[in-house]
């Protein structure tokens, strides 16, 4: 007689027909949840661009606009000088940058400073033409909820030449 562990005995070593069934609740419901995350709605997707056109610069801002908490996220500024800026600085609202913890902002800024609630971003002279693009990449921190919204603007130093709204509507 052979000896089976704890447990088990002959009558779980007889040959008993296999029946297949299928859940087809479950079956429809997990489709269902991939064909809603494939649309985006659940957070990352593609990332709209907000711009702005103006007689000293041009202003557009690629940002993902429907996250979910903890992802990481990467956000694209490029600002066109239409004039000379002397003083270029890049403004983003404390407020966008609420519970976000940023990793990485490419290029440098040759200074940074935060004042009247913008976090201040300067860079080198541009002339007419020239374009800089900013990358920054971040990760949302499991304290925000909801969202965030705010405004960037392309400055030259305290004068305001182009500015666009910003928000992120942060899903748990």
């Amino acid at each position: 007689m052979p000896r089976y562990p704890d447990g088990l005995g002959a009558f779980h070593e007889r040959d008993r027909p296999v029946r297949r069934t299928v859940n087809w609740i479950a079956l429809f419901g997990l489709l269902a949840l991939l064909v809603l995350a494939a649309t985006g709605l659940l957070g990352g997707g593609s990332r709209p661009v907000s711009s702005v056109r103006t007689p000293a610069a041009d202003l557009a801002i690629k940002t993902p606009s429907v996250l979910r908490s903890g992802m990481f996220f990467e956000a694209e500024i490029q600002a066109r000088a239409n004039q000379p800026i002397a003083k270029p600085l890049l403004a983003i609202s404390e407020s966008y940058w609420r519970d976000i913890t940023i990793n990485t902002i490419l290029p440098a800024a040759t200074s940074e400073k935060s004042e009247d609630g913008m976090v201040l971003l300067e860079y080198e002279a541009m002339d007419a033409g020239d374009v800089l693009t900013v990358k920054i990449d971040g990760q949302i921190n499991p304290s925000l909820f909801v969202g965030t919204q705010g405004r960037i603007e392309l400055r030259d130093d305290e004068r305001v030449l182009a500015a666009v709204p910003v928000e992120m509507t942060v899903l748990p």
